[in-house]
């Protein structure tokens, strides 16, 4: 699992419900791989947590799903959804979808996908970022 935070412009991103007038906005992107496939989620870090968001404290509650189906991990997700909050609840479930997703529909997914483009990106504009196996 790898969880970036960035800090760049909304064209970047397809976060179309966001209205506010900033050009420059903070972001959480996870990554959840398995079997070669590739599940990516994100979400606009809160205002309130942006100077002094610490992304191995926000990252820490993931570590749960470790050793866990992704349907395990989907429910498991969905069962602490009140502990954890809508944003880390809804971006870990996003993700965990995805991958799902990528998994049953590889060629549709390979097809549709640039991840070297995208990784090379976050990391060039990651403020941190942090990385362990759900293995």
């Amino acid at each position: 699992m790898e969880i970036f935070r960035c800090n760049c412009s909304r064209d970047r991103f397809t976060l179309a419900s966001d209205t506010t007038a900033s050009s420059e906005y903070n972001y959480i992107i996870v990554c959840i791989s398995s079997g070669g496939m590739l599940g990516w989620s994100e979400c606009l870090l809160p205002d309130w947590s942006q100077a002094s968001f610490d992304i191995v404290r926000w990252a820490s509650v993931f570590l749960k799903l470790k050793g866990l189906s992704i349907p395990e991990s989907i429910g498991y997700v969905r069962s602490h959804h009140d502990t954890w909050g809508q944003e880390k609840s809804a971006i870990a479930e996003a993700a965990l979808i995805a991958l799902e997703g990528s998994l049953e529909h590889p060629l549709e997914w390979q097809r549709a996908s640039n991840h070297e483009e995208t990784r090379s990106f976050l990391f060039h504009h990651a403020q941190s970022y942090y990385s362990f196996s759900l293995k």
